[in-house]
């Protein structure tokens, strides 16, 4: 009895100084509820400006970095028209079926620019029948522009452009985030990783538990993929349709681990490097791009991976010697041309030794062992040639 009527003398206080009991609880608890800002739910009218100031109210809330508040969006219709701008330092968190919809917006819901880090959120639907937003975007494109330690979980994006967007250049980078149980539904393209010709890179990102569930409008699963030492764990790609482009494409992705779930093989690509697959279907220890080879330095330490491809911009032959790094006793190498283009010839000589001239073109593969006693690559087999 006497904590209930603490409790109350409390309230009525807080209620006297024209505070509401809501104020009150969030200057205990640092939670700021966007029904406070304004907010209503299911009327029609724009909330992203309640949601913002509720999101620059926690961020305000302490000018040491650590420090921020939890914004909390309760159960409810909540229309999004623009964009809500992510701060570092703050947590979002939403109810599971907590609604953020859009009528025919076409940005993106949730924007991390141009600097964000400690921020988390939890929760909630993202919905929009009209395949033109983005849910998730992303964005480090110029010097001193990052996103890093931060989480996104427990939600689902249904009917967008673009489920989730990541895009770094300009010495920008996006390193060390978190997307965990993350369901995108009706999408054209799930998740686009880009990374511009002079981003500081965009490493260490782990996807766990997502689900890209495709409908007749999905073009891709996951495109142009330009993550590096990130990690895709358990990854459904669900009904990926006859229409569709491609399920996975890896552009400039680099030793990524792709571990478990179940995709379709439709349009895949990975130009990649050293990325690894293991799925209840598909073992891959994943391709090295050599497509840097030069005609006086041919394949170095550096290159050599259980599967190299060839993606050079030209016609080479790499008669000089060594044409191919020492390796390890028994080590086994198998390098596969992409193009009858822009072909890599390999011709016998000082630590090679082949059967005959070797012409890799598109679909062409050699396999060599290497021999530490007599160190020499030696060939095992070879296709197409």
């Amino acid at each position: 009895m006497k904590k209930i009527l603490i409790i109350f003398l409390l309230a009525a206080f807080g209620v006297a100084q024209g505070q509401t009991f809501s104020t009150l609880l969030h200057q205990k608890t640092n939670d700021f509820n966007v029904l406070d800002y304004g907010a209503v739910s299911d009327d029609g009218v724009s909330d992203v400006t309640a949601i913002n100031n509720a999101i620059d109210a926690a961020y305000n809330l302490y000018n040491y970095s650590f420090g921020g508040g939890t914004v909390y969006i309760p159960v409810g219709v909540y229309l999004i028209d623009d964009t809500i701008h992510l701060r570092s330092n703050v947590t979002i968190r939403m109810e599971r079926n907590t609604l953020l919809y859009t009528e025919e917006y076409g940005g993106a819901v949730f924007v991390a620019d141009p600097t964000v880090t400690h921020t988390y959120i939890h929760g909630g639907i993202l919905f929009s029948a009209e395949n033109t937003m983005t849910g998730i975007s992303i964005r480090a494109n110029a010097l001193g522009q990052y996103m890093q330690e931060s989480g996104f979980h427990d939600m689902t994006i249904q009917g967008c452009l673009t489920g989730i967007n990541l895009y770094s250049d300009n010495s920008g980078f996006i390193n060390s985030n978190y997307f965990d149980n993350i369901w995108i539904e009706d999408f054209v393209n799930g998740v686009v990783a880009y990374e511009g010709a002079s981003s500081a890179g965009m490493s260490g990102n782990n996807f766990n538990n997502l689900t890209l569930q495709c409908d007749d409008a999905t073009l891709y699963g996951l495109k142009d993929i330009d993550l590096s030492y990130s990690t895709f764990t358990g990854l459904f790609i669900w009904d990926f349709p006859v229409t569709g482009t491609a399920a996975i494409t890896i552009r400039n992705g680099s030793r990524n681990g792709f571990y478990g779930g179940n995709w379709s093989s439709t349009g895949f690509t990975d130009i990649g490097q050293r990325n690894v697959f293991i799925t209840g279907n598909f073992i891959s220890t994943g391709f090295q791009n050599t497509g840097n080879i030069v005609a006086g330095t041919g394949i170095t330490a550096a290159m050599l991976w259980e599967n190299i491809l060839y993606t050079g911009s030209s016609a080479i032959d790499i008669t000089a010697n060594p044409q191919i790094a020492p390796g390890y006793n028994g080590q086994r190498i198998t390098i596969v041309g992409s193009s009858d283009t822009n072909t890599l010839t390999l011709d016998d000589g000082s630590g090679l030794l082949l059967s005959g001239q070797c012409v890799l073109g598109v679909g062409d593969a050699i396999t060599l062992i290497f021999n530490k006693a007599f160190n020499y690559w030696i060939e095992v087999s070879k296709s197409n040639n």
